[in-house]
């Protein structure tokens, strides 16, 4: 369990795939890179406390040299999840937060690729804000 904005959450994540993508045709390192997360949330089911979703996350370097794609499924149980609370309706910090769980519980086969191709291998740690993709109120239902 992880206490996320003085609440406590338990975030469970399933990868099912993973697409990196090298952007650039210079094998040279830049000196400096910035790392940008958005993410893409659906919801798929929800009950009393818990939350699950279909995720996707995208990770890029800027300058355009690297991008990765991660997709699964994720599961969130917090007292916060009510039947009007939905993804939706999360506080920007809070939001971020657990993007940033679902990319750490992730990081280990993240870094594992990208190492074996050669490419910049960002910190578990690097990532200070997430960006929304698409409408709040998609669902999968």
């Amino acid at each position: 369990m992880v206490v996320l904005a003085s609440l406590p959450i338990s975030v469970e994540a399933s990868l099912r795939r993973i697409h990196v993508a090298r952007l650039t045709l210079t094998y040279e390192k830049p000196p400096q890179v910035r790392y940008d997360l958005n993410a893409d949330l659906k919801e798929v089911k929800r009950d009393k406390t818990k939350l699950r979703f279909k995720y996707a996350l995208f990770l890029e370097t800027f300058p355009a040299i690297q991008r990765a794609e991660l997709e699964g499924d994720a599961e969130v149980e917090s007292p916060v999840f009510g039947s009007v609370t939905d993804l939706g309706n999360l506080d920007q910090g809070l939001f971020t937060e657990l993007v940033i769980e679902i990319y750490r519980k992730n990081y280990d086969t993240l870094y594992l690729i990208l190492d074996c191709l050669g490419l910049d291998i960002p910190s578990p740690w690097i990532i200070r804000d997430v960006h929304l993709i698409g409408s709040k109120a998609d669902r999968l239902i």
